[in-house]
């Protein structure tokens, strides 16, 4: 881990932490935003359709998508900064949506804590990241907004834990920050390799090297396997980044 450590420098005081990585894996950290940022000035709905940013995407005027096609359309970017960081925001609301948190703990032997939330939360965020990194730039900025989203959740939900108080959460969102930033490559590094190096990096991640039910760990190395498919082959760029939509499958499927 010390080696994976040395490949990036940051600050973790900045909303934005900078960093260097090897060319391998630039795509995925440049400029994430850290969990100290501030939080987004939006709920979380289980229903996307009321959601304020899955609204701002479809009501957009035929003059506004005109002015994108004219202005983007011939350059590097076809859709806005602005845009894509709406359809990123937007992605995390949909994970919430079809990703039930607390059956998927029970499908795969996590306690019921705010702690297993966060690293399924995790997960999921780092595949929807792993299919934004084929967008490039546009891809990039579309990230930004899904991390920016997961860290306002957090920060929300982590004020409900009342035990440590204010000093103890903001330690604890350092060492979930720490645990980010790790996980993106480790999960990298198990995902390009043999299933079993994705396993290895699944209970290190995931299960944080505890015991456990071997039939559990390789469930969810298909899962996985089959999510990172599915959003490479059923997901277009203009849904991801036109619309911020995307279907994910349920772990049963796996």
């Amino acid at each position: 881990m010390n080696s994976i450590r040395q490949l990036f420098v940051f600050s973790i005081r900045n909303p934005v932490i900078q960093f260097t990585v090897s060319r391998q894996l630039s795509r995925y950290l440049p400029t994430i935003v850290s969990p100290l940022s501030r939080p987004l000035d939006q709920t979380f709905p289980n229903d996307h359709c009321r959601c304020p940013v899955y609204s701002n995407l479809q009501s957009r005027s035929f003059i506004t998508r005109l002015r994108e096609k004219l202005l983007y359309g011939r350059g590097k970017l076809k859709y806005s900064k602005k845009h894509l960081m709406v359809s990123g925001t937007n992605l995390y609301f949909l994970y919430r949506k079809q990703i039930n948190s607390i059956d998927l703990m029970e499908e795969i032997g996590l306690p019921d804590t705010f702690n297993s939330w966060y690293l399924i939360a995790e997960l999921h965020v780092w595949m929807i990241m792993y299919r934004l990194a084929k967008e490039g730039e546009e891809g990039r900025h579309a990230r930004n907004g899904l991390v920016r989203a997961m860290w306002s959740d957090v920060d929300v939900r982590s004020r409900n834990i009342k035990e440590h108080g204010m000093a103890g959460r903001k330690q604890a969102l350092y060492k979930l920050n720490d645990h980010f930033y790790t996980a993106l490559l480790t999960y990298e590094e198990g995902i390009m390799g043999t299933d079993k190096e994705l396993a290895s990096a699944v209970w290190n991640m995931l299960y944080s090297k505890k015991d456990i039910d071997p039939e559990k760990l390789l469930q969810c190395v298909g899962y996985i396997r089959k999510q990172i498919k599915y959003l490479e082959e059923e997901n277009s760029s203009s849904h991801i980044l036109g619309s911020g939509m995307i279907k994910l499958l349920p772990f049963e499927e796996q």
